[in-house]
């Protein structure tokens, strides 16, 4: 019983210390500085790694070559670790401006359709793009490796 007590006791500040980190809601992709490292990520669960691995073969077979290369780095990311899942967040996902490799996905990325474009669009972060500003953006990435 000590035990159960114990682990909502973590939970509880876990969620109290997040409350301000989580991105506004009507935020669809959020870049989040900070220089700390993202209490509220955790690794992904087999079946979001499944998932993961599933969008991110979709994006290494496409034809369009930025989504094939988003793909290959994002292979790398997945094999060491560096797609995390952020419970706490209400953005589809983020990625940190701070040389933090990770890439943060939320709960709504995994919504059908989605995370292709998720994916897609937090890698282009990492080559360059920014979220506004010509001539393509990585709103503009992500729509493109969407399908």
């Amino acid at each position: 019983m000590k035990g159960v007590g114990l682990i909502a006791l973590v939970a509880a500040a876990m969620a109290s210390a997040c409350s301000d980190l989580v991105s506004p809601s009507s935020a669809r992709l959020t870049v989040v500085s900070r220089d700390e490292q993202d209490c509220c990520a955790v690794p992904l669960t087999d079946d979001q790694k499944q998932q993961v691995q599933n969008a991110i073969t979709g994006l290494q077979l496409s034809s369009i070559a930025i989504c094939s290369n988003a793909g290959f780095f994002l292979q790398d990311r997945l094999n060491s670790g560096e797609i995390q899942y952020d419970w706490a967040t209400s953005a589809y996902g983020y990625m940190n401006t701070n040389g933090d490799p990770n890439v943060y996905l939320g709960q709504i990325a995994f919504d059908p359709g989605e995370l292709r474009n998720t994916l897609a669009h937090e890698e282009s972060h990492f080559m360059g793009y920014e979220d506004s500003g010509p001539p393509e953006t990585a709103y503009d990435v992500g729509d493109e490796c969407a399908w």
